[in-house]
């Protein structure tokens, strides 16, 4: 095999970043020397660094990130919101990933667990206990995951919850990541997990420096070397042709999966490479590294073609966008000794490029409205689309709304009235507010608020009119949604949030 050049860099330890003394963001970070990437938007929200990004592979809009603060957060890019925060890990969330039909999350992190999700309500479905540092979980299919804890591979079977195959990795150099003072058993753990169940192989990226490739019976069928220490990032091209590799040496690889050799060494970075996507439309290589920069290249001759930053963190995951034409980017420094800048940059080609983004998803959101009710004028209604205005920009609303929200209820008669249409169209819906505590507790695990503590705190603060608002856009979704799934979830926050309603002693 082809041997990746030697380099002279600091490897880093994925729970361990390297420090960072600048205390302020630079003004600028857009690419320097080479094609167009501007920064058009941050995500806020996490506590603490951010270990992986990706974009939902049916809604380009909808991004899931995983931090060392033990969430999992799901966020419309174009609205700059958090959707939903999935809490129960209880230590650091290394892995987020989604299902192929967008559907279910998989999670995996440092408390040996592995969740599934239902991507739409932020339900904990079921629980996989591997044991271990869980770096990596994903898919296979409909019916199986994978995950990688420690040095162990594991496939599962989601409807019964039992291991069906298990297989651990050997060590396949000398190197021992953390020195055997740390790691005297000189464990090869695997850091990063990446598989295409089309091209029927998994890609593994092992602490002792190589790049593995197994089959999905766990078979090893080939062992790259050549990165100097341990490989932490890895990339499968979608053409199943190539993986990139990213490690702790500051160089990525690009690896010939059919004629099993290196192609490319990719140098320029000055710390750990910790992922990589090929961007959207250009098809140009992105990495980011610890360095705290995102670099550009061109994946055919390995041409350096530009770099964002240095900016002011670590920078340990990205995720390309079609829709955004650019790339979501997540980091941050360890907490505890330097600062606390966890924020998700959106990069774009075009400098207008969130802002194109959310039109077209409005217009992609009003189309379905209006072909899932074609009797209404335009779509739907003019005090839905009010309604709809108002809670985008709370400026827009008339005087008379305001005076009408005086008295606790907001969104008024016309809300009120929307409504009662929508229980006349759900007669199951007359006796949610006869629910029990236990049952109210159940419909808040399916709801899109972020936890059972935000609603009983919710009931408790006598306030309604944060819970009229989400009554509202539950009712839309009802109404409009013509996701196969969508009405079901949206019927079960709608029942919800009308039995609270009950509580709070308000007048439909």
């Amino acid at each position: 095999m082809s041997q990746l050049s030697d380099t002279t860099a600091c490897s880093v330890d994925k729970t361990a970043v390297a420090a960072s003394s600048t205390a302020e963001e630079p003004a600028e970070e857009n690419l320097q020397d080479g094609v167009p990437l501007h920064k058009v938007g941050d995500l806020r929200g996490h506590e603490s660094r951010l270990f992986s990004a990706e974009f939902s592979p049916k809604d380009d809009g909808l991004l899931v990130t995983s931090s060392e603060d033990n969430t999992c957060r799901v966020w419309d890019v174009t609205e700059g919101k958090q959707i939903l925060v999935l809490r129960d890990h209880t230590e650091a969330i290394y892995s987020a990933t989604w299902s192929p039909d967008g559907n279910h999350l998989l999670t995996g992190g440092s408390d040996g667990k592995i969740i599934l999700w239902d991507a739409h309500t932020g339900r904990n479905k079921a629980v996989f206990e591997p044991g271990g540092d869980v770096f990596g979980a994903t898919f296979l299919g409909d019916d199986r995951i994978i995950s990688a804890s420690d040095d162990n591979l594991i496939i599962w079977d989601i409807q019964t919850g039992m291991r069906r195959q298990s297989k651990k990795a050997q060590s396949a150099t000398d190197y021992v990541f953390g020195g055997r003072s740390r790691n005297p058993d000189a464990c090869p753990w695997v850091f990063c997990l990446e598989g295409s169940q089309e091209h029927g192989i998994l890609a593994l990226g092992i602490s002792d420096a190589t790049v593995r490739i197994w089959d999905l019976e766990l078979e090893e069928r080939v062992v790259f070397r050549g990165h100097a220490k341990d490989v932490c990032s890895l990339n499968i091209k979608r053409d199943g042709s190539e993986v990139v590799s990213g490690s702790g040496d500051a160089m990525a690889g690009i690896w010939d999966l059919r004629q099993l050799q290196a192609r490319l060494v990719l140098k320029g970075h000055s710390g750990s490479v910790h992922d990589s996507c090929y961007l959207p439309n250009s098809g140009h290589l992105c990495t980011v590294s610890n360095d705290k920069t995102l670099r550009v290249w061109d994946p055919l001759d390995g041409a350096a073609l530009g770099v964002v930053g240095p900016g002011v963190t670590a920078k340990l995951c990205c995720a390309p966008s079609l829709g955004l034409n650019g790339v979501a980017v997540g980091g941050g420094e360890n907490k505890s000794l330097f600062g606390a800048d966890f924020r998700v940059a959106l990069y774009s080609a075009e400098p207008d490029g969130l802002e194109q983004f959310k039109e077209k998803r409005e217009s992609e959101k009003r189309e379905k409205r209006e072909s899932s009710n074609p009797n209404a004028p335009n779509g739907t209604s003019s005090d839905e689309k009010r309604a709809s205005e108002e809670r985008k920009d709370p400026a827009k609303a008339p005087a008379e709304s305001e005076e009408r929200s005086e008295d606790g209820v907001g969104g008024g008669k016309a809300a009120d009235h929307g409504m009662r249409e929508l229980v006349a169209k759900q007669p199951e819906l007359a006796g949610v507010c006869k629910l029990s505590e236990e049952e109210i507790e159940d419909l808040s695990l399916k709801s899109r608020l972020s936890s059972a503590r935000q609603l009983r705190e919710a009931v408790a603060s006598g306030e309604w009119k944060p819970i009229q608002t989400l009554l509202v856009e539950a009712g839309e979704r009802l109404l409009f949604d013509v996701d196969e799934d969508a009405p079901k979830h949206a019927q079960e926050e709608l029942a919800l949030l009308l039995a609270l309603k009950n509580k709070l002693s308000q007048p439909l």
